[in-house]
């Protein structure tokens, strides 16, 4: 079910994305390090780890919030996971911050076609998209996104919306390379897109009752399929959180951001700090 990966072409995309050193919320070069601690008007986050960007970075980063994994759907069910709230207070909190989810912004593989079609039409995500929408959001597609991947390009436009394929490498000023984590299983994506509406709950329930948590998928198993590609990678899909500089392949993940589980990724200047809550 594995396929081969394909390299990420350094020109991909370029013309539709601007580089986030760009823009009214980009910082001097010596910005402020991030807070120990985050509090929105709902919860607090602790500071976990902190590491340096440097080596892969040719210049500061924007203050910019990382996160994944989310899975936010039109309307709370027995299965389901999602904090639209508590995702919306901590936009608020970090006002100054650009948006990067690194997929499964929506469950919508897990949704039947008429629950997918109130994604964007329900009240209960609206304050949380237009407030997204308003910051100039961006994200990537990750595997359950695939069925809903039409209404989030039709809400949030083409050019916030990206594959790791033409996630353009001069967004960051620098070797930070950025996807779902996904992509080397484009068969069971589809598989799973087919058979979602059923396969989605059931196994939500049975996850649930196992009592493991947070992480889906070992980590270990995206970043073999990273092995020899250069640069630091952040990458979402697994649900674990990590921040690992002295690997062979350097790499962050946010984890996921539910209301059983919530972490993230905030870079600015050339540090990288993991939080969790």
């Amino acid at each position: 079910m594995v396929a081969m990966k394909a390299r990420v072409p350094s020109s991909a995309g370029s013309s539709c994305v601007k580089d986030l050193r760009e823009g009214p919320r980009a910082r001097p070069k010596h910005a402020m390090p991030e807070p120990k601690q985050i509090k929105t008007t709902r919860r607090t986050y602790t500071r976990e780890k902190v590491a340096s960007l440097a080596p892969w970075l040719r210049g500061p980063v924007p203050p910019t919030l990382v996160f994944s994994d989310t899975h936010l759907v039109p309307c709370v069910k027995a299965w389901t996971d999602d904090a639209p709230d508590d995702l919306l207070a901590l936009f608020q909190a970090l006002s100054g911050h650009e948006l990067l989810s690194l997929g499964d912004l929506t469950e919508s593989v897990g949704l039947r076609r008429a629950q997918r079609a109130q994604l964007f039409r329900c009240e209960r995500l609206r304050p949380l998209w237009g407030l997204m929408r308003a910051r100039g959001a961006r994200m990537l597609i990750g595997n359950h996104d695939v069925s809903g991947e039409g209404l989030i390009r039709g809400y949030f436009g083409d050019e916030a919306v990206f594959s790791r394929e033409t996630f353009p490498r001069e967004a960051f000023p620098g070797e930070l390379r950025v996807r779902h984590g996904h992509e080397a299983e484009r068969g069971m994506t589809e598989l799973v897109r087919r058979v979602g509406p059923l396969a989605v709950p059931i196994y939500e329930h049975a996850f649930r009752l196992s009592g493991r948590g947070p992480e889906r998928i070992a980590n270990a198993k995206v970043l073999n399929t990273l092995a020899g590609e250069q640069g630091f990678h952040l990458f979402g899909h697994t649900h674990g959180r990590a921040l690992e500089v002295s690997d062979p392949e350097p790499w962050a993940n946010p984890g996921c951001f539910l209301r059983s589980a919530q972490s993230f990724l905030t870079i600015e200047g050339m540090e990288i700090s993991l939080y969790v809550g």
